[in-house]
């Protein structure tokens, strides 16, 4: 049943649905309504529904694959609730929620928050769709890439350099997001290590010619997440667990305006 749900939300998606014809007699159907204008809610609800969309999805995440059933009403369901009810136009918590209902077979709903998410086209919302095609989590239908954004918002795209480079060992392409004579604070955590003061290291690299000379210290390898969401100057980089790479990426932050990078955050197993 579930391959219908797709097939028709596919459909919809592409523009392939039969339209019936119109009667050139007829009255013209009326203007589409604008959407929605959102109203942004209290600094306090706001973070606190950020917390609330991200424990949710991470609970996803823990959960992919396993049986859903009760999960929804007493976790992740909850948790979306709780988050919607504080900040109702919440990106993540609303991209998050598509998903819970994308994998509970009810595809259409689905489609629809995402599609409203798109043409309210804020930062944040620009930023979780940017996800479609390449979060594992939610195993999106290919037709719903269409809803990416054309161009990713500055904070997303200064981020995806930064992570492209320290996947591949080598800095170039990082003109503009590291300046000259700024400094960038590296904390690693050894994922192995027994918990204490030596399980966490803090450095500073000053100047863009250190950080690259760092990206290239680390070489090729750092494993820098499936999805990745932005907001308030950062970005965190997601994965299902366990994941069994060596060294994972797991935020990097920027000064605002023009994205530079502030502080990268890494974990080595």
């Amino acid at each position: 049943m579930r391959k219908w749900w797709w097939v028709a939300a596919a459909a919809a998606l592409a523009g392939c649905e039969k339209r019936p014809s119109r009667d050139p007699a007829a009255a013209p159907p009326p203007p589409r309504a604008p959407p929605p204008v959102v109203v942004a809610a209290p600094p306090d609800a706001r973070h606190a529904a950020n917390q609330l969309a991200d424990r949710a999805y991470d609970e996803m995440m823990r959960l992919r694959g396993a049986e859903w059933e009760g999960v929804m009403a007493h976790d992740v369901g909850v948790l979306l609730k709780r988050a919607l009810a504080a900040d109702p136009g919440n990106a993540m918590a609303r991209y998050t929620l598509a998903c819970l209902q994308w994998s509970f077979g009810h595809e259409a709903k689905a489609a629809g928050r995402l599609e409203s998410l798109r043409s309210e086209a804020c930062p944040e919302c620009l930023d979780v769709l940017d996800n479609l095609g390449r979060d594992p989590t939610c195993e999106w239908h290919p037709g719903l890439a269409k809803l990416r954004p054309d161009v990713a918002p500055p904070l997303t795209e200064a981020a995806d350099r930064v992570a492209r480079a320290l996947a591949a060992g080598e800095p170039s392409g990082l003109d503009g997001v590291l300046a000259p004579d700024g400094e960038v604070a590296v904390t690693i955590t050894c994922g192995g290590c027994v918990h204490g003061p030596s399980a966490v290291t803090h450095t500073r690299l000053r100047g863009a010619a250190a950080v690259r000379a760092f990206i290239v210290q680390r070489g090729s390898g750092t494993h820098t997440g499936d999805a990745r969401f932005c907001r308030d100057g950062c970005c965190e980089l997601r994965r299902p667990l366990p994941t069994h790479q060596a060294a994972l990426l797991d935020r990097l932050c920027f000064t605002g305006g023009t994205p530079q990078l502030l502080s990268i955050d890494l974990t080595d197993g």
